[in-house]
C-alpha cells in the first residue's frame, strides 16, 4: 500500500492542478502595446510559465516527498556479486566494447547520411523561413557589419551560416543553407552516440548489460533525430551545440582526465551559445548557474574557477575584437528578443485534457513521467547508480525543463516538437534502466544473454538492424545515393535559385529587379523575407524581417534607416504577411505611406514608389 500512495497522490496533484489552471492568471500588463494573441487575450505570457510550473512541479514534489527514503541521491550502494552489476569503475573490457559498437554505429550513422537522396530536399522556398538564413549573409557582405546592419531573429552565427559556407564556396545558395542544417542532423547524431557512451559507461552493470543497453538506448535516441523536417525534429539543428555543452559536461563528471581544460572550454560556452541562437544561449547560460551552484556546493573549487576563467575569457576576447557600438546592439537585441518575443509570436498553452489539447496535454504528463522517472532513479534505496549517473540524470531533467520555455513562447507543434528532446531522451534512459532491473533475476535469460553478445554475429546483427530502421523504409535513402553521394551534394549544393521559385515568385522576382534596378538595396514590408537575397542585395534596413519593428523599441531607429538608404521602390505587401501586425509599426507605415505610393502590382504584390 506505501508503494501505490506517491502514485495515487501523484494522480491526484494533476487533476487538481487541471482544475485550478484558469485561476492562475496574473493581470495583463497594460503598457504593452505589441499586437498579437496575448493582446487580443489581455493575457500576460508569465502565465504560461506559472501554469507550468503549478502543473508538472507540485505534483513532482508531492511525489518526491512521499517517495524519499534515508538514501539521497549523493549516497552510493553497490551489490558486487549480482551478475547486472560491476566494481565502481569502468573497466577496460568494457569500453573497448562499447568503443567497438561505437565505431560500428559511427560508420552506418555517416553512410546513412550520405545515402540520402538529397534532390528530395529541393522543395520550393520558404520565403520566411528560409529568407532568415539567406539575407542576414549578405547584409554583411554589403557593410562588413553584424548587429548594426542586421536585426537578427535567431543569433548572429546561426542567421549567417551563408558567411561560414561563402568561406569554402566562395558564395552561398539555397541549397547549400540546407545541407547545412542537414548536416547539423548529421553532427547531432554523432554527439547523441557519445553521449549514450558516455552515460552507459558510468553504469554499475556488467560488460554484457552494458553493451545491451548502449545499443537499446543509441536506436531509441537516434530515432529522435531525422533529416526530414529537420526543423521541427526532437533535436532540430539548433540544439547541436548545447549537445556538445553536455557532452563535455558529462565527460568532466564521468572522467578525470583533463578537467581543468575542459572545465575551460566549458566556460566559453556561456558567449558561443549567445552568439549561435539567443534562446540556447539563455537556457546554456541557465544550465551554467546550475553547474556553479553545485562546483560550490560539491567544494570542486579547483575546477569551479577553471570554469569560470573559461566565462571570463571569452567575454574579454568579445569585447576585444568587437566595436563598442556592435556590442551595445549585441546586448540590445538580446534584450529586445526576451522582451518583445512572447508578445509578437505567443500563442497560449491550452488547458490539459479540454478539446482539442490532446498533443499538449500528453507532453505535460511526458515531462511529468521524466520527473517520476529521475526522482525514482535519484532517490529509490533499491536502485544503484554511481553519484556520476545521478548528476547527469539531474542535469537532464533541469534542462529539460529550460528547453521547455520554447514550447511555452509559442504552444504549436513545431515548438513542441524541438523542445521535447532532452526529456524524451531521459524517459527512454530510464525505461531501459527499469526493464533491464526487472529481469535482472532471470538466470536463463542472464545465461542466453552472456553466449550471445559474446559472439561476433551480433555486430552484424545491429549492422542490419540499423539499416531496417533507418535506410530501407525511406524513400529518400538508397545506396546508391552512397555510392555516388559527391555529384548528389554538389548537385544539391549549386542548384539555382530559380529552381527553388514557384512560377508565380519567379514572375515577380524577375520583373521587381528589372524595376528596381537601380536601388542598392531591398526593403521588404511583408513576409517575404527572401527577397533581396533572391535580388543579391542587402536589405535597407536592419529590419529585414518586419515583425521586428516594434513601436516604443525600434519603430524610430527604422525610419531613419529607410530615410538615409531611401530606396526609391518597396515591397509593401502580399498575401505573406505572417506574425505582421501593421499596428506595432503605426509611426513607420505613416511615413511610408507619406513618403511612397502605390504604384502597381506584381502578382499579388503590392510595391510602392517613392513620391515625387
Amino acid at each position: 500500500m506505501k508503494k501505490i500512495i506517491p502514485y495515487l497522490s501523484l494522480f491526484l496533484c494533476i487533476i487538481f492542478s487541471t482544475l485550478i489552471w484558469d485561476f492562475v492568471r496574473i493581470p495583463y500588463n497594460e503598457q504593452n502595446i505589441i499586437y498579437g494573441e496575448f493582446f487580443t487575450k489581455k493575457y500576460n505570457p508569465i502565465n504560461e510559465i506559472l501554469r507550468f510550473i503549478i502543473f508538472v512541479f507540485f505534483p513532482l514534489i508531492v511525489f518526491l516527498f512521499l517517495s524519499i527514503n534515508k538514501n539521497n541521491f549523493l549516497s552510493l550502494n553497490y551489490k558486487k556479486n549480482n551478475f547486472f552489476l560491476s566494481k565502481r569503475k569502468t573497466s577496460s573490457f568494457d569500453k573497448s566494447n562499447l568503443s567497438k559498437f561505437s565505431i560500428v554505429f559511427f560508420v552506418l550513422i555517416i553512410v546513412e547520411f550520405f545515402s540520402l537522396d538529397f534532390s528530395y530536399f529541393t522543395n520550393k522556398i520558404d520565403s520566411l523561413h528560409d529568407g532568415v538564413f539567406l539575407v542576414p549573409p549578405k547584409n554583411y557582405f554589403f557593410s562588413d557589419k553584424l548587429w548594426l546592419t542586421t536585426m537578427y531573429d535567431y543569433g548572429v552565427i546561426s542567421n549567417n551560416i551563408g558567411i561560414i559556407i561563402s568561406k569554402f564556396f566562395n558564395d552561398y545558395t539555397i541549397g547549400s543553407i540546407r545541407f547545412f542544417n542537414l548536416f547539423l542532423i548529421l553532427i547531432n547524431k554523432i554527439i547523441l552516440l557519445f553521449i549514450c557512451k558516455k552515460i552507459v559507461e558510468t553504469l554499475n552493470f556488467s560488460s554484457i548489460v552494458k553493451n545491451i543497453f548502449f545499443v537499446l538506448l543509441f536506436f531509441m535516441s537516434t530515432s529522435l533525430v531525422h533529416y526530414e523536417n529537420s526543423g521541427i525534429s526532437p533535436f532540430p539543428p539548433r540544439i547541436f551545440l548545447f549537445l556538445i555543452f553536455l557532452l563535455i559536461l558529462i565527460d568532466i563528471f564521468s572522467t578525470q582526465k583533463n578537467l581543468r581544460l575542459k572545465s575551460f572550454i566549458l566556460g566559453t560556452f556561456s558567449l558561443i551559445s549567445l552568439l549561435w541562437y539567443v534562446d540556447i544561449g539563455i537556457y546554456t547560460n541557465a544550465t551554467i548557474l546550475v553547474i556553479i551552484s553545485y562546483f560550490v556546493f560539491d567544494k570542486k573549487l579547483d575546477i569551479l574557477n577553471f570554469f569560470i576563467l573559461g566565462i571570463i575569457s571569452s567575454w574579454i576576447i568579445f569585447f576585444s575584437i568587437f566595436s563598442l557600438a556592435e556590442i551595445k546592439e549585441f546586448f540590445f537585441q538580446i534584450k529586445f528578443l526576451i522582451s518583445t518575443k512572447d508578445f509578437i509570436i505567443g500563442i497560449e498553452y491550452p488547458k490539459p485534457f479540454s478539446e482539442g489539447s490532446v498533443r499538449y496535454t500528453k507532453t505535460l504528463l511526458l515531462l511529468i513521467l521524466s520527473g517520476v522517472f529521475s526522482i525514482n532513479l535519484l532517490f529509490n534505496k533499491k536502485i544503484n547508480l554511481n553519484y556520476e549517473t545521478k548528476l547527469i540524470i539531474l542535469l537532464l531533467f533541469i534542462s529539460s525543463i529550460f528547453f521547455f520555455k520554447t514550447a511555452l513562447g509559442r504552444s504549436d507543434t513545431p515548438h513542441l516538437k524541438y523542445s521535447s528532446g532532452l526529456y524524451i531522451f531521459l524517459i527512454y534512459f530510464s525505461f531501459i534502466f527499469f526493464v533491464i532491473n526487472f529481469f535482472k533475476g532471470a538466470k536463463f535469460l542472464k545465461k542466453r544473454i552472456n553466449l550471445e553478445f559474446n559472439k561476433n554475429y551480433v555486430y552484424v546483427i545491429v549492422g542490419l538492424l540499423f539499416v531496417l530502421t533507418f535506410i530501407v523504409p525511406n524513400k529518400n535513402k538508397s545506396f546508391k545515393n552512397f555510392t555516388n553521394f559527391p555529384n548528389n551534394i554538389e548537385n544539391f549544393i549549386q542548384k539555382k535559385d530559380s529552381n527553388y521559385l514557384s512560377k508565380k515568385n519567379l514572375n515577380f522576382i524577375n520583373e521587381f529587379k528589372k524595376l528596381s534596378k537601380n536601388d542598392n538595396c531591398v526593403q521588404v514590408f511583408t513576409g517575404d523575407v527572401s527577397i533581396p537575397y533572391l535580388l543579391k542585395k542587402p536589405s535597407c534596413t536592419q529590419f529585414y524581417l518586419p515583425s521586428h519593428i516594434i513601436a516604443g523599441w525600434t519603430e524610430k531607429k527604422f525610419i531613419n534607416q529607410l530615410k538615409d538608404n531611401s530606396p526609391e521602390f518597396i515591397v509593401y505587401s502580399s498575401s505573406n504577411n505572417w506574425l505582421i501586425d501593421k499596428r506595432n509599426m503605426k509611426n513607420a507605415d505613416k511615413f511610408i505611406k507619406k513618403k511612397y505610393n502605390l504604384f502597381k502590382k506584381i502578382e499579388e504584390w503590392e510595391i510602392y514608389k517613392k513620391a515625387d
